[in-house]
């Protein structure tokens, strides 16, 4: 078993430095693992929505303010999370002052980003890898890159419950139902 910590869970990372008697499973940013002959490379998926949203932001230094706001608790983390929040409503005013066609919609980025040739130099995704993710919330299935989509209840409900199942290599888009029994 494998936990990808994405950037509401970073800390986790530095925990299981800490504490790794508590971790019987392995903790990381990135897993690449082969299966029925398919080599895929997991990522929680902040790492595209940083070089799509937030340039010049580097990915490591997102990564240190994940930690530290993960790291916060109650008052302080409840303060970061206003902050935080202040700042996307400051960075939204901003994107739509510009007009539609100069627009950074962090989605289709993320996405073009994901599906391009050189997603390589800035993830470290080999051209062989299957790239699994998620963070943006919005599922694909595409040859070289999916995307496991979302549990959000604000997210569409066509688009909310899925997942992703690989079985002998084959990437399969699922979206969970619940048993009405």
């Amino acid at each position: 078993m494998h936990y990808i910590v994405g950037n509401h869970d970073y800390y986790i990372l530095k925990l299981k430095e800490m504490y790794p008697q508590y971790y019987p499973f392995d903790v990381k940013k990135y897993v690449r693992l082969e299966e029925g002959g398919h080599k895929f490379y997991f990522i929680h998926g902040y790492q595209l929505a940083v070089i799509a949203k937030y340039e010049p932001l580097r990915i490591d230094e997102y990564e240190i303010i994940s930690e530290k706001l993960c790291a916060l608790e109650k008052y302080s983390g409840r303060l970061a999370s206003w902050m935080y929040n202040k700042y996307e409503r400051v960075a939204q005013r901003k994107r739509l002052r510009k007009p539609p066609g100069k627009r950074k919609d962090e989605s289709p980025n993320v996405k073009r980003l994901a599906l391009s040739e050189v997603r390589d130099l800035f993830l470290g995704v080999s051209e062989e890898d299957i790239l699994v993710f998620g963070h943006t919330h919005e599922p694909f299935n595409e040859d070289v890159a999916v995307n496991a989509g979302s549990w959000l209840k604000e997210v569409d409900v066509s688009d909310q419950n899925t997942y992703i199942e690989i079985k002998d290599g084959k990437v399969e888009l699922k979206r969970f139902k619940r048993d009405e029994t």
